[in-house]
């Protein structure tokens, strides 16, 4: 018999991991659609995902045992893909800039870069990309 969900979140409340993980599997699918739907990003929707299930595990004390698991986990799920979205928004060039680093923690250009030098600030590279 499947275990309903008010159930499992108490049994989780109380240290049961295994409620949590049961949880987890239940509901992943679902929530991942709609980070997925908000994100656009596969990469970014997992980690959407994987965060709104923390902040859940973390802050589970604070909600009743009798509330709506499934409209919870939504919730956290959509404001999490919220900010995800807002801050990729507010720092658009950043992971474009900075790229991989080397071995020795060096910043590297982009790949559009045409300069080989390691970067070490963003203004710098900027400049000297946008001076070729």
């Amino acid at each position: 018999m499947k275990e309903t969900a008010p159930s499992l979140f108490k049994r989780s409340k109380a240290g049961d991991e295994r409620a949590f993980r049961n949880i987890y599997d239940n509901h992943k699918a679902g929530k991942y659609i709609a980070a997925l739907t908000i994100t656009r990003d596969v990469q970014q929707a997992e980690d959407v995902t994987q965060e709104a299930f923390l902040k859940l595990y973390k802050a589970q004390h604070r909600y009743r045992d009798d509330s709506n698991l499934g409209a919870l986990l939504f919730k956290i799920t959509r404001n999490t893909a919220l900010s995800h979205v807002a801050k990729a928004r507010r720092f658009p060039r950043t992971l474009q800039t900075w790229g991989m680093t080397d071995k020795r923690t060096a910043k590297t250009r982009s790949v559009n870069c045409r300069t080989t030098a390691p970067c070490r600030t963003r203004a710098r590279c900027i400049r000297s990309c946008a001076s070729m």
